[in-house]
């Protein structure tokens, strides 16, 4: 369905939106609302529809900014920046990407998209912009203890350009739901479930299915089939699921959740250290390969180094595994083997006995998700504060059968399968007996043979 632009747009060019006639076209010509959310499923138009909307605040408002924001810096180079630069592309309007930056300018309009990831909101100050696009909102946390660090109060403290009326200062929000918990469930979605005479009138939900979209409609169906009717809902229809579908509950995972600990890996500050356990997540063609190190001190496991591999050849991955394992203070190295039996059969004759294969079948992941969900909420995993970290984390859902069968999965995404995660699950796997005696040996601490 074409839409112009906006109503009353001062540019001479008729500009058209190509929107779907469902959530799109509905949540585009809603110049009302101050607080939108779009939702849908994923591949349902929310980033086609998100571009289209925030290039109009230079169309009808030229000399004021727009701010984008993205859970992380790579989906801001993945998602935000193509849809921006495509949309302008679309209707004529000269740009230019500043990467350094991370601007686009529209010299036509002497205006700007400045372009955040969340997990810089403290630089989110010293500017002014007349709208704000904030991309899967639900997949940020919100800084309840430091608000220079909570990206929703930072979006409304900056959007106040004054030369754009306050009704039009818009927020709009396009994502796919992470179910109840987050902040941006308890802004939007508890106020849609209010009775009509109780709702914040500045908050709106616009919800769509990715079946709605033409170009993606044959793939959202046979995800539909793929997922199952649980995780359909959400990742196909748009809609919330009941917070206990999550593997580990928002309010454990965030206390968790440590600054202390890195999210990258550092050889370095491993060298010397002792009582480590590895867990090894082999990543498939659209999937990160994951090391995850955990540090045994009394009876708390702190997460003390991650290493992701992202399209590595398998040569490539095995170097770093065999580096990982080899590491002085190695106690034990979990790794997925039910994809690569191969890697896990080379680590086992170089290694030993200091090898696990784990066969993540819906037993193993189920004891293994409740091993950790346990050792968070007992305060004995503390894993790194990161927005990619909780993303993972926060991906992995518990799916319950009328049978009552216990399932975790996640769904594929642009940044991986939750490979954090399970990376995760299996240092807490390879961890999990390893207290008992202990003796030292050439190269670190071993356990006890008799332990094994």
């Amino acid at each position: 369905m074409d839409t112009p632009a906006e109503t009353g747009t001062p540019d001479e060019r008729l500009l058209y939106f190509d929107a779907n006639p469902g959530f799109q076209f509905n949540c585009f010509q809603d110049w009302y609302t101050l607080y939108k959310a779009a939702i849908c499923g994923t591949g349902g138009g929310k980033s086609y529809l998100g571009a289209a909307w925030a290039v109009t605040n230079h169309i009808h408002h030229p000399g004021t900014d727009t701010l984008g924001i993205e859970p992380t810096q790579s989906l801001l180079d993945e998602v935000m920046i193509p849809a921006i630069t495509e949309r302008l592309t679309m209707w004529g309007i000269e740009h230019s990407v500043d990467r350094k930056r991370y601007h686009i300018n529209t010299p036509e309009y002497a205006s700007k998209f400045i372009l955040k990831s969340a997990n810089t909101a403290r630089t989110m100050t010293g500017f002014e912009v007349g709208r704000t696009w904030i991309d899967e909102p639900a997949r940020i946390r919100r800084g309840i203890c430091y608000p220079l660090d909570d990206v929703w109060e930072n979006a409304c403290q900056r959007t106040r350009d004054p030369a754009v009326p306050d009704a039009e200062r818009f927020i709009l929000c396009t994502g796919t739901h992470e179910g109840e918990g987050t902040w941006f469930y308890d802004l939007f979605e508890k106020n849609e479930r209010l009775p009509k005479d109780k709702r914040n009138p500045k908050f709106k939900v616009y919800r769509g299915s990715s079946t709605e979209n033409p170009l993606n409609a044959e793939h959202a169906r046979r995800r539909e089939k793929e997922m199952g009717a649980d995780l359909a809902a959400q990742y196909v229809h748009g809609f919330a699921i009941g917070g206990d579908s999550f593997a580990i509950p928002p309010e454990v995972l965030d206390r968790a959740m440590h600054w202390e600990c890195p999210s990258d890996w550092n050889p370095l500050a491993l060298r010397g250290q002792r009582n480590l356990y590895v867990g090894i997540d082999i990543g498939r063609s659209k999937s990160l390969s994951v090391i995850w190190v955990l540090q045994k001190t009394g009876d708390l496991f702190k997460t003390v180094a991650v290493k992701v591999l992202e399209r590595t050849a398998f040569h490539e991955q095995d170097k770093w595994f065999d580096q990982a394992a080899s590491l002085d203070g190695v106690m034990k190295v979990g790794i997925d083997a039910g994809y690569n039996g191969q890697t896990a059969e080379t680590l086992v004759r170089k290694h030993g006995s200091l090898i696990v294969p784990l066969y993540l079948n819906d037993k193993e992941k189920n004891s293994g998700v409740e091993r950790m969900r346990k050792w968070m909420e007992q305060d004995r995993l503390w894993i790194p504060h990161d927005d990619e970290v909780m993303s993972d984390f926060r991906a992995v859902k518990r799916i319950v059968s009328a049978s009552g069968a216990v399932k975790h999965v996640a769904p594929m995404s642009p940044d991986g399968h939750s490979d954090r995660f399970f990376a995760c699950l299996c240092a807490c796997a390879a961890a999990g007996d390893s207290a008992g005696p202990v003796e030292y040996v050439r190269g670190g601490m071993r356990p006890a043979l008799e332990r094994w």
